[in-house]
């Protein structure tokens, strides 16, 4: 039996990998969320769980460009707290 993992491209380095290996932030009723179990609904982008992925997200405004709205600060940095 051929099981498929599911894979989704970081926005900052472009890697695919594992849609667990990532951070995700979803865009959710017009409010960007950092989701931490993965099964909320909305548009979203993805980041790797890795430092420097973040904090090129953060300094580009990476996830704010793909979700077509203002992502916070604060949204990155609770991506960094949760590493």
């Amino acid at each position: 039996m051929d099981v498929r993992v599911p894979q989704r491209q970081c926005v900052a380095c472009k890697a695919r990998k594992e849609k667990s290996d990532l951070f995700r932030i979803i865009k959710q009723n017009d409010t960007p969320l950092f989701c931490t179990n993965g099964h909320a609904q909305g548009r979203s982008v993805y980041f790797c769980k890795d430092k420097s992925c973040i904090m090129a997200g953060k300094k580009k405004n990476l996830a704010s460009k793909s979700l077509k709205m203002h992502v916070e600060a604060a949204v990155y940095d609770q991506m960094i707290e949760a590493l």
